[in-house]
């Protein structure tokens, strides 16, 4: 009988604050503020060093659908 591989974890793209917002176009401290209110998660890095994974700073952008105006 064979054995299948254990399921991985998915890989974290981690990044630090600073390219996170740069990748949004905002200000580092909305990102410090999103993590804080439990928007974003943040990551611990050794103890210190803050970072956020690319993947969930992707999916704060949504598309926004247009919608007709009545004229």
């Amino acid at each position: 009988m064979t054995r299948s591989p254990a399921p991985t974890a998915p890989k974290r793209r981690l990044t630090d604050i600073a390219t996170g917002a740069s990748a949004l176009g905002v200000d580092p401290r909305t990102i410090r503020r999103w993590i804080a209110d439990g928007r974003l998660p943040g990551y611990r890095v050794g103890g210190k060093l803050l970072r956020v994974d690319m993947a969930d700073i992707d999916a704060l952008v949504t598309p926004v659908t247009s919608t007709k105006v009545a004229s």
